[in-house]
């Protein structure tokens, strides 16, 4: 693909899974834990929540977040992540003063 200048080979054997419906399961189980052992879990997990932060709210059909560069989203997915964990740490401190 344009832009890609890294490629993961992942040995998957189908014919293990023959007939079963598992088979997909199976391959996307083996693709993500390739990628989780290349980049590490936290770092993959961090992404996915960065991704599904940035989709929230958006309809699914707009593209305008297709426009922007991989380094935007970036931006805009750990400035999402930041906002998430101020929240949640607002949250638990609000929490401890009513606990008082």
């Amino acid at each position: 693909p344009t832009g890609a200048d890294k490629y993961k080979f992942v040995k998957f054997d189908a014919w293990t899974y023959q007939g079963s419906e598992l088979l997909w399961a199976s391959l996307m189980k083996d693709l993500w834990k390739a990628v989780e052992d290349e980049f590490t879990e936290k770092v993959v997990r961090y992404h996915r929540a960065g991704i599904a932060l940035e989709l929230e709210g958006k309809n699914q059909l707009d593209e305008s977040h297709c426009t922007l560069t991989p380094l935007q989203k970036a931006r805009n997915r750990k400035r999402l992540l930041l906002m998430l964990h101020a929240q949640l740490y607002l949250y638990l401190f609000l929490f401890l003063i009513v606990l008082t």
